[in-house]
């Protein structure tokens, strides 16, 4: 039986790039279930994420796949190693390909070696960064995934254009009630600099960039307040 369910979330990027994160997802060594979401929720996609994960997973672990991004064939397997000795949630560090065929490190947390980093150390890092671990880099516990993904309590400005914010708080919320995350010390999923991609276009667009960093800054607003009544 699979532990994980690996979601690939479709939106409208080329066929091709749908196809190899499918094939990434199918030659894992460790072989998840799969679930591709049509996502036509252009308004708030992280709904749907939560309507699929509540609908669709069976297995104690999920990750969210974007369709233009792709994994390692080694990724499930040493992300569920991690899971299965107590990890909140697991992350690896990305590759990001360039039309040039160049490519460099997603992360600027990038960890030496994998094992084991507690929540306090998790929490300075992610606010360190100006944007956030892609669930392209995660698997989660689903129940996890659940509690941080809530229709209706998601903080997302609805005049935003990247609809980007609630991804933040998968890897935040957590925090909250986990003790420690595993890291992964080499970069296991792989990421494609492209006009239709969400954070990278950002980075190209100032307009876009400011709105995405407001967005980011809004999640973490939120988990503080969270941090707070949980602390109080």
């Amino acid at each position: 039986m699979p532990l994980t369910t690996v979601i690939i979330t479709h939106y409208n990027h080329p066929r091709p790039m749908l196809d190899r994160a499918i094939v990434s997802v199918v030659k894992q060594a460790v072989r998840p279930d799969l679930y591709i979401l049509k996502d036509k929720r252009k308004d708030h996609p992280y709904l749907s994420w939560y309507c699929a994960v509540a609908d669709h997973v069976n297995t104690p672990y999920v990750a969210i796949l974007h369709d233009d991004d792709w994994y390692e064939p080694t990724f499930i397997e040493q992300a569920e190693a991690l899971l299965k000795q107590g990890a909140g949630y697991v992350f690896t560090d990305a590759k990001i390909h360039f039309p040039d065929d160049s490519e460099r490190l997603n992360l600027s947390l990038s960890p030496d070696s994998s094992g084991f980093w507690d929540y306090q150390l998790v929490e300075s890092k992610l606010f360190g960064m100006p944007y956030c671990i892609s669930p392209s880099c995660c698997v989660f516990r689903t129940e996890d995934v659940l509690r941080s993904l809530i229709p209706g309590g998601v903080p997302c400005p609805f005049d935003s254009k990247v609809l980007a914010g609630p991804d933040a708080l998968l890897t935040l919320l957590p925090l909250l009630w986990r003790d420690n995350v595993g890291v992964i010390g080499e970069p296991l999923s792989n990421f494609t600099a492209h006009a239709g991609s969400v954070t990278i276009d950002a980075m190209g667009d100032a307009a876009k960039n400011n709105d995405l960093l407001r967005c980011y800054l809004l999640a973490k607003r939120f988990y503080r307040a969270c941090k707070d009544t949980y602390s109080g």
